[in-house]
């Protein structure tokens, strides 16, 4: 008996000649978990970079860019957000309310085509004078782009599957007391 097979509760009907339409419904389902888990995703995805950004809260380090690259074939809609996050006693992250009011995100919503590579700025636009470092999750979520029904063709024979894979990333941002300077 096959892991798919044995993970979904079905009998192999292999052997019985009798349910072709099973049958190919069992080979088709081995190449989808075979290929699922064999194939990279985030290579045929869009990628973000760095991850982790250190900004201050005045002066020309305000400010730093993502750069956002679509590596995949087909085009890709990204959101972004950003939110505050906090530690728990245990030391988990947890997210707290939308940082609108203290960032620009600039492109906040972008479409990239296969190929393309797009920087996005994040600027600190909050409290000056900071008393203690501030902690920031920036959230780039790929939205999915609806087909047109042209795209959509009927299959001439046996089943059709259609899966989407959407790729997130969180990005830490970090926002520092400014530079300290010495007392003498």
């Amino acid at each position: 008996m096959g892991v798919f097979t044995a993970l979904m509760g079905c009998r192999s009907v292999a052997a019985d000649p009798s349910k072709p339409k099973m049958r190919l419904w069992t080979v088709y389902s081995h190449i989808l978990v075979a290929v699922s888990v064999l194939l990279p995703l985030p290579a045929l995805a869009y990628t973000v970079s760095p991850n982790l950004v250190l900004l201050r809260s005045r002066g020309a380090e305000s400010s730093g860019f993502i750069q956002l690259e679509n590596k995949g074939a087909k085009p890709a809609a990204v959101e972004i957000t950003i939110h505050e996050v906090h530690k728990d006693l245990d030391g988990q992250a947890i997210s707290g309310k939308a940082a609108d009011d203290d960032f620009i995100i600039y492109p906040a919503q972008l479409v990239m085509v296969p190929g393309d590579e797009v920087g996005v700025q994040v600027r600190w636009i909050g409290e000056l004078a900071l008393d203690a470092e501030r902690a920031y999750t920036l959230v780039a979520r790929e939205v999915p782009i609806p087909r047109k029904s042209g795209e959509e063709s009927e299959p001439s024979v046996g089943i059709r599957v259609d899966i989407t894979v959407l790729m997130n990333y969180e990005v830490r941002i970090y926002v520092a007391l400014r530079e300290p300077s010495p007392r003498l």
